[in-house]
């Protein structure tokens, strides 16, 4: 199989795994925190419906900007990240259906010769379009395992 197909695949579904554990999770364990320094189920999650959000912007850099220097994304250093953990659930869940609808949908349009368009990572240096969707697949399933553990611990 190729790239962009694997990445297509995963861009049209793999968020459901996030919303699923969010609705199938009772609400004591969404919040629960694993240790004082580590992020609670619904942090995680805030987290992939705030970066999905900011990964459309940096999209559109690459699109427009020639090789831009795209940086690292830190939610500590996010200061709207505190205000998303504010909403509920379903204000989460319906952001990252919209943004997740916008992300797939412009992905199906690039051709071949647009994924092929660099944006520089200050970790992994100069990375294509199709690279940067497969970065961004690859952390949200970071995140969703993580979730889905902390989601069948019983302590």
């Amino acid at each position: 199989m190729d790239t962009r197909a694997v990445i297509e695949n995963r861009l049209s579904g793999q968020h459901e795994v996030g919303m699923t554990i969010m609705l199938d999770t009772p609400d004591s364990i969404l919040s629960r925190r694993p240790a004082s320094d580590k992020w609670s189920v619904f942090e995680h999650f805030a987290h992939l419906v705030r970066y999905q959000h900011l990964f459309i912007q940096k999209v559109d850099r690459i699109l427009t900007e020639l090789n831009p220097s795209i940086p690292r994304y830190a939610a500590e250093n996010d200061a709207a990240f505190k205000s998303w953990l504010q909403n509920d659930k379903e204000w989460q869940i319906h952001q990252l259906i919209n943004d997740r609808f916008a992300v797939y949908n412009q992905f199906l349009e690039f051709t071949d010769q647009i994924l092929k368009k660099p944006g520089t990572h200050p970790v992994y240096g100069r990375l294509t379009l199709m690279e940067w969707h497969e970065f961004f697949v690859l952390h949200e399933a970071h995140h969703l395992h993580a979730m889905w553990k902390m989601s069948k611990m019983t302590l």
